[in-house]
C-alpha cells in the first residue's frame, strides 16, 4: 500500500502536456523548451502565454510549481501565478496582476485535453 501511493503521487512534469481552459475553452499546450525550461502557448494563435520565473521552485508536499509569469494577448498586464497539481490531475493556477489601478486575483482550472 505504501509502494502505490509513492507511485500515485503527482511530481512536477505531470503539468506537461496539452490542457483546456475550463474558463474560457481554449487550449493550452505546457512543454520545457530547449533550455529546459517549462513554457506555454495557447495553440490557437501559437504565442507564448506562460514562462517559467526565475526562482521556479516545486513543493512536493502542498504539490505545487511555482512562479510563472501568465500573459494572455486580451490583457494588458502580466500575472504572476503558481500552479497546483490536483489531487485528479488537473492543474489549478492561481496569481495576482499588478497595474496602475491596483491589483487583481486570477484562478484558472486546467483540465488535461484527451
Amino acid at each position: 500500500m505504501l509502494i502505490l501511493g509513492i507511485v500515485s503521487y503527482a511530481k512536477e512534469d505531470d503539468i506537461l502536456g496539452t490542457w483546456l481552459i475550463k474558463e474560457n475553452g481554449k487550449i493550452v499546450e505546457i512543454y520545457k523548451n530547449e533550455n529546459g525550461e517549462y513554457t506555454g502557448k495557447i495553440k490557437e494563435n501559437n504565442f507564448i502565454f506562460l514562462k517559467q520565473a526565475n526562482d521556479l521552485t516545486y513543493d512536493k508536499e502542498k504539490n505545487s510549481l511555482a512562479y510563472f509569469n501568465l500573459k494572455f494577448p486580451e490583457d494588458k498586464f502580466s500575472w504572476y501565478v503558481w500552479i497546483n497539481i490536483e489531487k485528479d490531475r488537473n492543474l489549478f493556477i492561481k496569481g495576482t496582476g499588478n497595474t496602475e489601478v491596483g491589483k487583481y486575483v486570477r484562478e484558472l482550472h486546467f483540465i488535461r485535453q484527451k
